[in-house]
């Protein structure tokens, strides 16, 4: 995939189908063992396929700063610092734009105290 030749629009909607699969990938990974390094590569991997197919501004802000949030937490674990209060940074931006109204109702667990 990643040295394929296709129209743009075709490039977009592969890379956001495998963003999906390696997303639910993550949440099965965290699921079956929430520390694991595996499901932080798996989340880390995601976001970056996402960007890839030009996902951005898709999500949900709360969402959107549940990813970041990951995404910290597996830069942590990897040390590195800087990258880590970078996605942060992002987390708290998208928190506090989200609308709590928006919020599906399986989500609504991620909260302040979760962020």
């Amino acid at each position: 995939m990643l040295r394929g030749r296709y129209a743009e629009a075709v490039g977009n909607t592969l890379f956001s189908a495998v963003a999906d699969a390696t997303m639910l990938a993550a949440w099965m990974a965290y699921d079956s063992t929430p520390g694991s390094p595996l499901a932080q590569r798996y989340y880390i991997q995601a976001l970056g396929l996402a960007q890839a197919a030009g996902a951005s501004g898709i999500a949900i802000a709360t969402l959107t700063a549940h990813f970041h949030t990951m995404e910290a937490r597996a830069l942590a674990r990897m040390g590195d610092s800087k990258a880590c209060d970078r996605a942060l940074d992002e987390a708290v931006r998208e928190y506090e734009r989200r609308k709590p109204e928006d919020d599906p109702g399986w989500f609504q667990y991620f909260d302040e105290a979760e962020l």
